[in-house]
């Protein structure tokens, strides 16, 4: 009987020892698939979190760029504007002369580039903005019932590629990404000019008012202006946006608004639009302006 016992033993043994490794097996398993899952639950969360700190990362770098493209040297305007470019202000009155020796050292500047040199211009960057004045003066966009046919309102979307040509609209673009950081004391001196009552630049008279107030018109309230200013970089936007602002309100002191546009609309986007970019040379100056026209 002793011998029998003996003979199971091993056997049940070799049963017992199997159980052990099943459940040895499957509680690995198990133990196994909850490490899995929560090591994928780890890995989501620190990967939401990677994302966040690259995002952070990201929007601080552009925040970065944005306030370093808005600082100019005195240096470097003195390059391009002259001596006394410091001063530039777009809310002030600045006088015909200093006007007209400030936009003839930035087309000597212009002149005097490289990308510039390569389009050969005939009568370099001042005789090309003559041809352009003139050409815009001459044939200005649709206004009103902008969307009386479709025909009204292709034309008005490739309006400036109409009147202006391929070239011209080309070699505009490359001066507004070649010199970004002095489109705006650029602009501030430009709108000084063609609101100066009599101050003659070459062959030329700043446009009239009735002119600068067709083109704002269009840019604020036509689709085809808004439709040109969203696929332009966003200071270039805010700057079109803020100057036509500034010339629609001229335009309805002086009792010229045929067209019963209403500026108090563009208003509180434009503020929002300038406090929220980064990098604008004088945000203070646009902004208390605006803060005006809205108490008027």
């Amino acid at each position: 009987m002793k011998k029998a016992f003996e003979r199971k033993n091993p056997v049940k043994i070799a049963i017992i020892i199997l159980i052990i490794i099943a459940i040895g097996y499957f509680a690995f398993r198990i133990i196994e698939k909850v490490i899995d899952v929560a090591i994928d639950r780890q890995a989501k969360v620190w990967q939401v979190e990677t994302d966040t700190l690259i995002g952070k990362i990201a929007n601080l770098e552009e925040e970065l760029r944005l306030q370093k493209e808005g600082i100019v040297s005195e240096e470097k305007l003195i390059e391009v504007f002259g001596k006394d470019a410091t001063l530039i202000f777009p809310d002030k009155k600045i006088e015909c002369d200093v006007l007209k020796q400030r936009i003839e050292a930035f087309f000597s500047y212009l002149d005097q580039r490289d990308y510039i040199k390569a389009y050969r211009l005939e009568n370099g960057t001042s005789g090309l903005f003559q041809e352009i004045q003139n050409k815009l003066t001459e044939k200005p966009p649709t206004i009103i019932w902008e969307t009386r046919d479709l025909f009204t309102l292709l034309r008005n979307l490739a309006h400036f590629y109409r009147v202006l040509g391929k070239n011209r609209l080309k070699l505009i673009k490359d001066i507004l990404e070649n010199e970004a950081e002095m489109v705006e004391p650029a602009m501030a001196i430009f709108y000084a000019w063609l609101t100066h009552d009599q101050c003659k630049l070459g062959k030329n008279n700043p446009p009239a008012l009735k002119i600068l107030y067709e083109y704002s018109g269009f840019f604020l309230n036509t689709i085809a202006g808004r439709s040109y200013l969203i696929r332009r970089d966003s200071k270039v936007r805010i700057l079109v946006s803020y100057y036509s602002v500034m010339t629609l309100h001229r335009a309805n002191e002086e009792a010229l608004n045929p067209y019963g546009i209403d500026i108090s609309p563009f208003i509180d986007s434009l503020i929002n639009d300038i406090n929220s970019r980064k990098g604008l040379m004088y945000q203070r100056v646009y902004l208390s302006e605006l803060e005006e026209f809205k108490k008027k």
